[in-house]
């Protein structure tokens, strides 16, 4: 992932190196955030599509049998994943 990061930022800033500081260059520049956004969202989506089949196995069964609540398991996961998440974005 953190190559990835690197390539992605390296292309981006390639891209959109020698921007002017008029109306099409500022367009450019937001067009250039929303591409990050949505890039950025993406990754973490794929990273949580690729576990949820596995893990929703265990949280039925665990939430069944009344071990914890759909917070609590929320809270935990986006805390284990959270130094992962800051590091490796």
């Amino acid at each position: 992932r953190l190559a990835q990061t690197i390539f992605l930022g390296i292309l981006v800033g390639l891209i959109y190196l020698q921007l002017g500081h008029n109306q099409a260059g500022i367009q450019n520049r937001n067009g250039s955030l929303f591409f990050i956004a949505v890039n950025n969202v993406m990754m973490n989506m794929m990273g949580v599509l690729n576990t949820f089949g596995s893990e929703r196995e265990v949280f039925v069964r665990e939430h069944a049998q009344s071990m914890y609540g759909v917070a609590a398991f929320f809270m935990s996961k986006q805390l284990v994943e959270l130094p992962f998440m800051l590091f490796f974005p």
